[in-house]
């Protein structure tokens, strides 16, 4: 079958990024058979690791994927171009290698060439930074332009409308038409940088139509040692000649004299402004020559440039261009690079000596934001964000004194904003102090707030924003925030039931309800890869088995809705998967179940009525809610029983369900909580959780994995290591291998910022490897010996592969993984870590005994026995109360 769409992935030195990026590219919901993938290694000088990395997924994939290795470095023009000519579908697409996308994206683009027959189609990106913030481009609306003509064919639209394919401005956001590009042969420069910005624009002159969703579907990572961000280095340059070969071929296809105007302000933009301000900003010793050159270039090109309309309102770059009429000396071309570097310096606020500068900047730009409409704010928001984010460097790098004084500042200075801007400065605090004092405050604001103030959809945003701060950073699991996000859950519970008109819980009678039907709700359906979806389908699995129920599965979308966002500092956005919006039925283990995905734009009153009506029609016997914190959940359990399932199950979940299952004992502190949210402690069980896996499909050598075949290799498995893997963890680290040099670790998952944490290390650094995300988690389990995990929340998971596979576990009594491992593989702190690690690597006949120790452990994990014994418990109970 013919591709739909052929994606063209360049690849140099990437190696440790690929995985996470094919892994994107496998999860594509328009079908990985409808895709073509051509990887071309350009010649990476990395001992083979990129180009065996993609040899392997051809291998999994022979009839989707092509491997192509360049013996010569061409850059990725060439690579391209290279990619190109291999390409058999209709649409051609690119990803950078070390960029990931969302399951979605080309199903959506695709869908608009279809629907719209347009020529092209792109979204918007999301910046993901290494400290695992992001930086979202948004747009007001999808754009639809349509021209009856192209550029080349005599059409009037403006070419500055084109200068690059679309309005994100990334020629990897989109889909192009391949015969538009082999008929007018279509290329990109070679040997040179910044080659998207002629091909993007060359291409456009050839479109007639064109359409770019606002969907945010494209992961740019940014890299210090990636090609923009380097300092010093010649290609910067490049740019330079990228402009020149667009004027060219402007020339050569007639329409620079139709849109001279266009074009001078294209070239005056990127060839002069941008480069100059290149030479200060990316440069140590910025070049008098190039200045001068680029002085006499523009003359001769547009003598009369100053009379072009574009710059009219773009003051900077109006400063910039006077200059090309003056001649100046190289003291006076110095005296222009401290203008732009105040410039650039002002644009981005922040860069101060001392903590009196900190404080003033931080005033003054409190003063700034405060002034804005919300319409500004949002517009400006990813510039307010990076801002904000220079401030939490700051504070990390100065001492405590420094960092309750910022703070102190900022706190102080809010009081006259709107209630929306104080909780988006409220939020910084709370993440950048990992403090309880600033979420209490930040809670206490959201709680005490009218919804004049804060409206019930904003609360409920916030509401889960801050519930994912909590499960990234354990300092902020306080008895003091849960009370308050109990609190708050209760708050918005109760605002919506009144919203929908509905009374207190009254229930069908047992003999009302379908005793053999359950739905199962869910907050968030994706896929296997997913841990929450597969503990849905492993219950679903279980019931329909074992108890011989009928299952309805109900995906409320109300994970993280987008509906209600309102400014929050790292603003954290839900995955949708839009492609199981028309399926009907999902499959697991041979057994079928009947599934309903809400649409994306909940909470919905309309479609909770809908949901509601559905559970008063069917009255199934009881509602088993996966993961708490859904409130349209919690409203269908008015009507029947509701039992409720922590995903994160070493906590118990915030839902106003009658009943609730987790692995753990009551604390009294649970207890307060379960009582603001109207839960009888009685009615919450303790129920062993149980996992079942991602099937293993592969069995990779040591030497495959390029780990140590003679050493004891240390396995720490995670999808969030940059904040999880902290000093006090790596320096336990680098003491085991110091102690003991036949001791290796390797690190599984995302872990971007591993060559900036490991490098202050020197005995990790030697004897430690970052495999990336791995798609056959088990297919590496097998290659280690022992799981070790840092203080984290998640990771039941991946220690019960662990122990399935024999590894013993060491771990803090907190979090997921404790709870799944069992206190036979506790520790108390860092340094009982460190010992039991070392007894594990010289004990032998110790290690053979926990191994097998593990393996049992790893068979109660995967018993659904014990499941279905208590579900059949809470049965009996609602059976007797009716």
């Amino acid at each position: 079958m013919k591709p739909l769409i052929s994606i063209i992935i360049p690849c140099f030195n990437t190696a440790e990024y690929l995985p996470q990026c094919m892994e994107s590219l496998e999860k594509q919901t328009i079908g990985f058979d409808k895709l073509q993938f051509i990887f071309v290694d350009d010649a990476s000088t990395d001992d083979n690791k990129t180009w065996n990395c993609i040899v392997q997924f051809e291998h999994i994939h022979p009839n989707e994927v092509i491997a192509v290795h360049l013996d010569e470095n061409r850059a990725q023009g060439g690579a391209k171009n290279i990619g190109i000519s291999y390409a058999e579908a209709e649409y051609i697409g690119f990803v950078d290698s070390d960029d990931w996308i969302e399951p979605d994206m080309y199903q959506k683009l695709y869908e608009c060439v279809v629907k719209y027959q347009c020529d092209a189609v792109d979204c918007c990106i999301i910046k993901n930074f290494p400290n695992g913030s992001e930086e979202i481009f948004t747009k007001k609306g999808d754009i639809y332009d349509y021209f009856e003509k192209s550029i080349t064919e005599g059409g009037t639209h403006w070419i500055k409308d084109f200068m690059h394919v679309g309005y994100g401005g990334y020629l990897v956001t989109g889909i192009y038409k391949k015969t538009i590009i082999n008929q007018n042969n279509i290329l990109f420069p070679e040997h040179l940088k910044y080659e998207d910005n002629y091909w993007s624009a060359i291409l456009s002159v050839y479109l007639k139509d064109f359409y770019h969703l606002q969907d945010n579907c494209y992961h740019y990572r940014q890299r210090e040692n990636s090609t923009v961000y380097l300092r010093n280095v010649s290609y910067h340059l490049d740019q330079m000649e990228i402009e020149e070969l667009k004027i060219k071929t402007y020339q050569e296809l007639g329409i620079f004299e139709r849109f001279e105007k266009e074009i001078e302000a294209d070239f005056l933009h990127i060839y002069f402004c941008n480069t100059l301000i290149k030479l200060f900003v990316q440069y140590d010793m910025p070049s008098f020559e190039i200045y001068t050159k680029m002085i006499k270039r523009v003359r001769e090109l547009f003598p009369n440039y100053l009379s072009n309309p574009y710059f009219k309102n773009e003051e900077f770059y109006t400063t910039l261009l006077k200059l090309i009429s003056k001649d100046i000396n190289e003291i006076q071309f110095q005296e222009i690079g401290k203008m732009i570097l105040q410039y650039c310096y002002a644009s981005e606020q922040l860069k101060y000596n001392d903590t009196e500068k900190e404080n003033q900047a931080i005033e003054q730009l409190l003063c700034t934001i405060k002034e804005y409409s919300l319409e500004e704010y949002f517009f400006k928001f990813g510039e307010i964000e990076k801002i904000l984010k220079k401030i939490d460097n700051m504070i990390t790098d100065s001492t405590e004194d420094q960092q309750k004084n910022i703070l102190k500042s900022m706190v102080n200075n809010i009081q006259e904003m709107p209630p929306w801007m104080q909780v988006h400065i409220l939020s910084f605090c709370m993440k950048a102090s990992k403090e309880e004092k600033y979420a209490v405050i930040l809670l206490d604001y959201i709680l005490q707030a009218s919804y004049d103030d804060i409206g019930e959809y904003n609360k409920l945003s916030h509401f889960w924003q801050i519930g994912t701060a909590q499960f990234l950073d354990q300092s902020l699991q306080t008895y003091a925030t849960n009370i308050r996000m109990a609190q708050l859950y209760m708050q918005l519970f109760h605002t919506f039931k009144e919203s929908l008109g509905l009374k207190e819980r009254k229930y069908f009678s047992w003999q009302e309800r379908n005793n053999n039907l359950i739905f199962i709700f869910s907050a968030q359906v994706l896929g296997m890869a997913h841990a929450p979806t597969k503990t849905l389908l492993d219950r679903c699995y279980a019931l329909k088995k074992y108890l011989k129920k009928e299952i309805v599965i109900i995906n409320t979308a109300m994970q993280i809705p987008a509906k209600g966002q309102a400014p929050f500092y790292g603003l954290i956005n839900a995955t949708y998967a839009e492609g199981l919006s028309d399926v009907k039925q999902l499959e697991f283990k041979g057994e079928t179940f009947e599934f309903h995905q809400c649409e994306n734009k909940m909470p919905d009153i309309d479609i909770i009525k809908n949901v509601i009506e559905m559970v008063k029609t069917r009255k199934p016997e009881f509602i088993l809610d996966i993961g708490g914190s859904d409130i349209c959940a919690d409203l269908c359990g008015l009507f029947v029983p509701q039992i409720t399932i922590s995903t994160v199950f070493s906590r118990i979940a915030f839902s106003c369900g009658e009943y609730q299952m987790v692995d753990k004992i009551l604390t009294e502190e649970d207890k307060g909580e379960l009582a603001i949210l109207g839960v009888d402690a009685q009615k919450v069980k303790k129920t062993p959780f149980t996992f079942s896996f991602k099937e293993q499909t592969h069995h990779f050598t040591r030497k495959q994995l390029e780990l140590w075949e003679d050493k004891i290799v240390l396995l720490v498995v995670g999808w969030r290591l940059d904040q999880e893997v902290d000093e006090n963890f790596l320096e336990m680290l680098e003491q085991v291998i110091k102690k003991n040099d036949n001791i290796a670790v390797a690190f599984m998952g995302k872990f971007d910022l591993y060559d900036e944490k490991i490098k202050k290390y020197p005995k990790l650094l030697e004897n430690s490897k970052n495999l990336g995300m791995q798609m056959d988690a088990l297919a590496v389990v097998e290659c280690c010996d022992l799981y070790v995990n840092p203080k984290r929340n998640g990771g039941g998971s991946s220690v019960s592969e662990a122990l399935y596979k024999g590894l013993p576990a060491v771990t803090l009594p907190t979090g997921d993984v404790s709870v799944a491992a069992g206190e036979l593989f506790w520790v108390e702190d860092y340094f009982a870590m460190q010992e039991k690690i070392l007894k594990y690597a010289s004990e032998e006949n110790y290690y053979k005994q926990m191994s097998e120790k593990a393996k049992k452990r790893a068979e109660e994990l995967m018993n659904a026995n014990n499941f279905v014994t208590v579900i059949q418990d809470v049965e009996s109970q609602i059976s007797t109360n009716g």
